[in-house]
């Protein structure tokens, strides 16, 4: 009876072992930073917020509703979301400042395995 209770720390560590292992690496694309990790056979959304010119837009919220996550656009105005293969509902929010901005802008997009998909949104102040 002592040995089974013994092996019973053992045994659980071993199937937390073997879990995790069955869940597989991560892959990485070219520089490797965490925004760029996927899971293996995972999907990306990459949301790109310009001006009426095309020139990137940054500083706005990007929110990926099925998660709740939110990401802000950066100096390129993108916004990436490692991903599932799924259906997602994207959502760019106050776009069209520096007045009174829309309050959101949706697009639903469906996400393949090891697919990118790229959203563009126009941040347009002259056009209210």
């Amino acid at each position: 009876m002592k040995r089974f209770l013994a092996l019973g720390p053992l045994a659980a560590l071993l199937l937390f072992t073997t879990v995790s292992s069955a869940l597989g690496p991560q892959e990485s694309e070219s520089q490797g930073s965490l925004q760029n990790s996927r899971p293996r056979f995972g999907g990306r959304i990459v949301v790109e917020v310009v001006d009426p010119g095309g020139g990137p837009v940054a500083g706005i919220v990007v929110e990926l509703l099925q998660t709740g996550q939110r990401i802000t656009t950066d100096a390129t105005g993108r916004a990436v979301f490692m991903t599932r293969p799924g259906e997602y509902d994207v959502r760019v929010h106050d776009l069209n400042g520096p007045g009174p901005p829309l309050p959101n802008t949706d697009f639903h997009v469906v996400v393949g395995a090891a697919r990118t998909v790229t959203v563009k949104a126009v941040d347009c102040p002259l056009c209210l």
